[in-house]
């Protein structure tokens, strides 16, 4: 799951809490103190929305901010689940090894310090 989704899931969950007090984006924004335009970026996901806000909106809506996080991680967990089940192992990159050999020369005079690093992550350690 990535963050766009856990954003769009903590928006959900404010608009839900937000219909159920019976208030507008625009009374939910004066009781919080912040713009009506902000509170509707929030239930849309638009905005990551730090935890200070997200307390004064939780505070707004009368519900504890474990309310509205607790509900959003337990859906990001159920959703994170099902997407390892669904996931394939992607196909591998099947290339000859002289295209690969000249690709690794050419980029070996090019950009070193690559070549370098790739090593490095395949294992190979350097002295001086």
């Amino acid at each position: 799951m990535d963050i766009t989704c856990l954003r769009e899931l903590i928006g959900e969950l404010v608009r839900k809490y937000r219909q159920e007090k019976g208030y507008s984006q625009q009374a939910l924004a004066a009781i919080c103190g912040m713009n009506r335009s902000y509170i509707g970026a929030v239930e849309r996901g638009e905005h990551n929305v730090g935890l200070a806000n997200l307390a004064r909106i939780a505070a707004g809506l009368d519900v504890s901010l474990t309310a509205l996080l607790g509900d959003a991680s337990q859906k990001a967990a159920e959703g994170m689940a099902e997407n390892r089940r669904d996931r394939k192992e992607p196909e591998p990159v099947v290339l000859h090894r002289d295209r690969f050999m000249t690709l690794l020369r050419q980029c070996a005079i090019d950009r070193p310090d690559l070549v370098t690093v790739y090593l490095e992550r395949c294992g190979v350690r350097f002295t001086e």
